[in-house]
């Protein structure tokens, strides 16, 4: 793993998003072949929503879910797509992610997005929209 995108996703959990997007952005220039580049990209997503920057966040996520899904990857993807209204989008991703973390609780997942969000409002944010895709899914 190339160092900058560790340190990157280390900041995720720091609540650091501006300088973990930065780290991970440099890895990607870096290291554009990396085998865990789909990785990189889904932590690049969870910054991009964290920071409001909802139509990157939809477009990294989206990249890192067509190379090789991660569960991140897969959670700023319903989370885009509930962002943006697009509720059957936001249903298919959400879906996806249970399947791949059987037993997923929304509950469980808001508290953690909270847990890395820099601040109530973009904490907020990302958890209400990953809880409009739950329900779509449920719908």
């Amino acid at each position: 793993m190339d160092s900058r995108a560790g340190r990157g996703i280390a900041q995720v959990y720091l609540r650091q998003p501006d300088s973990a997007l930065a780290n991970v952005d440099a890895a990607l220039r870096l290291s554009p072949r990396d085998p865990l580049i789909y990785h990189w990209l889904a932590y690049r997503a969870l910054c991009q929503a964290l920071l409001g920057r909802w139509d990157e966040a939809l477009e990294s996520a989206t990249d890192s879910v067509a190379r090789n899904g991660s569960q991140v990857g897969y959670a700023v993807l319903a989370a885009a797509h509930a962002q943006r209204g697009q509720l059957a989008e936001a249903s298919s991703a959400w879906t996806a992610l249970e399947r791949r973390v059987p037993g997923l609780q929304i509950d469980a997942l808001a508290s953690l997005t909270r847990g890395v969000a820099p601040d109530e409002v973009s904490g907020a944010a990302l958890a209400d929209a990953l809880r409009h895709a739950a329900e779509a899914a449920r719908a």
